[in-house]
């Protein structure tokens, strides 16, 4: 008897908690809802002062950011529950870490996103595309004349994309993600745009899920140059 009202006890204080959390949350929830973030980031950003560490709180803050664009206070509260292992949030944080140029710590965190979640397409295009990226720009950074060059395009055949322009539209745009494999030297977000300081990067390497290229069989080639000799 003693332990069913320690149970019935128990049960009362985590429902009046939860309520309790439910009604102070409520008007930046309702915002959020109706996807007012800059208002809804406000009205967290005054509970988590309230009540630091609260789970609920700083994911809704951080996802507030996160939905406007705001890389830099995104990344700083993602950073507070990232390692608690919930993989949507292991991926948005890698990605603000790679809009706010920290591309070796956002790799780290898309490994890990990509081990908790491996049959998740992000993670698939993920392994399919090994990133050295950072290890370029770490390299061009330190005496790379971007004044030259400002734009630097990452490829399997230089060669081709050289030959023609048509060649180097068509591989440096069919080839990457905007989302996915643009980078830069001093690379930043600034009033929620992206830049950098140096030279813009492509990452136009061939990818697993991309459409294998249109070649031309010479052998079908020349049959049809016969069958229009003969007409």
């Amino acid at each position: 008897m003693k332990k069913f009202i320690l149970l019935l006890f128990i049960a009362g204080t985590s429902i009046s908690t939860l309520e309790a959390q439910i009604n102070k949350t409520k008007k930046a929830d309702k915002l959020f809802d109706k996807l007012e973030f800059i208002k809804a980031s406000e009205e967290y950003l005054k509970l988590i002062k309230g009540i630091p560490g609260d789970y609920y709180i700083t994911k809704r803050l951080a996802e507030s950011y996160y939905n406007i664009f705001d890389t830099q206070n995104a990344e700083k509260w993602y950073n507070k529950i990232v390692d608690k292992g919930e993989s949507e949030i292991m991926y948005r944080y890698a990605q603000m870490l790679k809009a706010n140029g920290k591309y070796a710590e956002s790799n780290l965190w898309m490994n890990n996103f990509s081990e908790k979640k491996p049959y998740d397409s992000r993670a698939i295009a993920f392994r399919n595309s090994p990133n050295y990226i950072d290890k370029i720009i770490e390299k061009l950074g330190v005496s790379f004349d971007s004044d030259l060059y400002p734009l630097v395009v990452v490829c399997d055949d230089p060669k081709f994309l050289a030959a023609d322009f048509n060649n180097f539209l068509w591989a440096t745009f069919t080839r990457s993600n905007p989302s996915h494999d643009i980078y830069g030297i001093g690379a930043k977000t600034e009033f929620k745009h992206w830049g950098c300081s140096g030279s813009l990067i492509i990452d136009a390497r061939f990818k697993r899920h991309n459409a294998p290229p249109l070649l031309e069989d010479e052998a079908v080639s020349d049959s049809v140059d016969q069958i229009l000799k003969n007409i």
